[in-house]
């Protein structure tokens, strides 16, 4: 069934890698940048299971702030046991994977605190984990932060923000549901 919804994941997506500048549009809902640092090509991360789109489609940050907070009204489908990564349902229905860094799973907990457990509802902007970034960077861990939308069959029409500096409320992803 197609719905004509509109959804702004204040992460822009699009599979052409054309990036362009997404902002509020009336009837759009969506998911947010949210935290401060900078926005990148999920394409440039360092990980072929990201970069090439394997589990999905998305957009990927570097924090400066050690914190992730949601990106979505929704529902927390799985904190990782390790506190590395979470998933996400958006009230729309829309899977999102949350990781953070590349291989920090090796620190099994280590500096990684999750605020939420499975099965919550939580709001935009809640905060989901934080992490020691700086202890993390002097381990030599890429802190890349890719999100991805997991369930690809259920969106179209997606279109990635800008690359460059962001803040916790920049839109990075809009996108229509199915």
């Amino acid at each position: 069934m197609w719905r004509a919804d509109v959804i702004t994941f204040c992460i822009t997506i699009s599979r052409k890698t054309n990036y362009k500048k997404v902002g509020n549009h009336y009837g759009k809902k969506g998911l947010c940048k949210r935290f401060d640092g900078k926005l990148i090509s999920v394409e440039k991360v360092n990980d072929p299971m990201f970069a090439q789109k394997m589990m999905g489609d998305g957009v990927a940050f570097i924090s400066e702030s050690g914190e992730v907070v949601s990106p979505c009204d929704g529902t927390v489908s799985t904190v990782f046991k390790t506190n590395h990564a979470i998933g996400l349902i958006s009230d729309d229905g829309v899977q999102v994977l949350i990781h953070i860094g590349l291989d920090t799973v090796k620190e099994n907990r280590k500096r990684f605190k999750s605020h939420v457990k499975d099965g919550a509802k939580i709001k935009r902007g809640q905060k989901l984990i934080t992490f020691d970034i700086k202890y993390l960077e002097s381990r030599g861990y890429d802190m890349a932060i890719p999100m991805i939308i997991l369930n690809m069959d259920t969106v179209s029409d997606m279109e990635y923000a800008a690359e460059g500096i962001v803040t916790t409320e920049s839109g990075a992803l809009s996108y229509k549901l199915r």
